[in-house]
């Protein structure tokens, strides 16, 4: 009786700017940082915003995320305007996308959303340091996938 090393472990999770996600595959696996701009109760959607990296172009700076799996979990201090928050969630392409849900509730390209599996308050995180680290920690990893 052997180990069987085709079974996949579960997915990684992969830490991005909220800018980085709509060029991400869907159902990645992804954590990021953002300001709650909106909440729309009826639909268990919150709408994120960050504005890095600050130049102009095309990028979404915000993005919708699902969170009726947690509405039992999240305080209301978390749904407030300006609230900054961790994400961790799948990112997520409707199947079936109307009209009137891409004109009106999802704004990012592609319509995609984020499923959110916990959501956790970033309190009064310093958000330039935050961005530092990890935009030099992005760095680091595309060094090192060149090198090797």
């Amino acid at each position: 009786m052997g180990m069987n090393f085709e079974t996949p472990g579960p997915i990684s999770t992969k830490q991005a700017f909220l800018y980085q996600i709509p060029s991400l595959p869907a159902a990645s696996k992804i954590r990021f940082l953002g300001c709650v701009v909106k909440y729309d109760v009826s639909a268990g959607l919150l709408t994120l915003a960050h504005n890095y990296p600050l130049k102009g172009g095309g990028q979404p700076t915000s993005i919708n995320v699902n969170v009726n799996l947690l509405l039992g979990l999240l305080k209301a201090t978390d749904l407030q305007v300006g609230a900054w928050l961790n994400v961790l969630g799948y990112i997520r392409q409707p199947q079936d996308v109307s009209l009137e849900i891409s004109n009106s509730t999802l704004s990012t390209p592609k319509s995609i959303y984020i499923e959110a599996l916990m959501v956790i308050s970033a309190g009064s995180i310093h958000v330039g340091e935050y961005e530092r680290v990890l935009q030099d920690s992005q760095d680091a990893e595309r060094r090192i996938a060149r090198s090797g």
